[in-house]
């Protein structure tokens, strides 16, 4: 008993599994960036070069939050119908095309528009989502994964707002929200390649325990039945 405590407090993840929190982490690095973040600089900058006002910006990704409650329970009827990794990287790609379009447009009520869109597909990819591959992958260490995914959000704190002023200041407003989009989308694709909802798809154990392969098998057959 004690030596499985002690193996269950250790980052023993396989590299199939440190891929999941490297993804995780970079959905929670993006979704921050999104968000609190990185939106002080970006819409400061997008309302002073179209003219906006940013508190009715600001004022629409609050609206957001508050149909985030709603479209979480959405998110979870979905996963059941397509699996996390899909709804997982078309959340990413659409974060990524609203985040193009809002820097494209010329139009309040559209930016307010796509304001919303990005809120609610960050709060799927950059939280809920990444919180269901860890449970999916790391049933007993999910704690310590999670430890080490959430490590994105103090990440992005740390680093987006000066990230996203120097982007400002070196391409200019619009072709920033260009770039970031396309950074983003450009994620999401290589999630739906990489991520997979189960570790018994890479033929790996959850928490990377030493089962046998037939045992891995059978248990990737009882996942694609639930």
């Amino acid at each position: 008993m004690k030596l499985k405590q002690n193996n269950d407090q250790k980052s023993n993840f396989g590299k199939w599994g440190w891929l999941m929190i490297f993804i995780c982490f970079f959905s929670y690095y993006i979704g921050g960036g999104l968000g609190t973040d990185g939106a002080n600089i970006y819409l400061s900058a997008l309302s002073e070069n179209k003219g906006y006002s940013q508190a009715a910006l600001l004022l629409a990704g609050t609206y957001g939050g508050w149909i985030n409650i709603v479209t979480i329970l959405l998110y979870a009827k979905v996963v059941q119908k397509i699996g996390t990794r899909r709804l997982h990287g078309t959340l990413t790609i659409i974060a990524g095309l609203a985040y193009i379009a809002l820097g494209n447009f010329n139009n309040l009520a559209a930016a307010c528009a796509m304001r919303v869109v990005i809120t609610l597909a960050a709060g799927g990819f950059g939280s809920f989502l990444c919180n269901t591959f860890m449970n999916n992958w790391f049933p007993r260490k999910k704690g310590l994964a999670l430890g080490w995914a959430t490590m994105g959000l103090p990440f992005a704190t740390m680093t987006i707002p000066a990230l996203m002023s120097l982007l400002v200041k070196k391409l200019g407003v619009t072709n920033m929200f260009t770039v970031v989009g396309v950074g983003i989308i450009v994620f999401g694709v290589l999630c739906l390649i990489l991520a997979r909802d189960y570790p018994e798809e890479r033929n790996v154990a959850p928490d990377n325990d030493s089962i046998s392969l037939e045992k891995i098998r059978e248990n990737n057959m009882e996942n694609k039945e639930h």
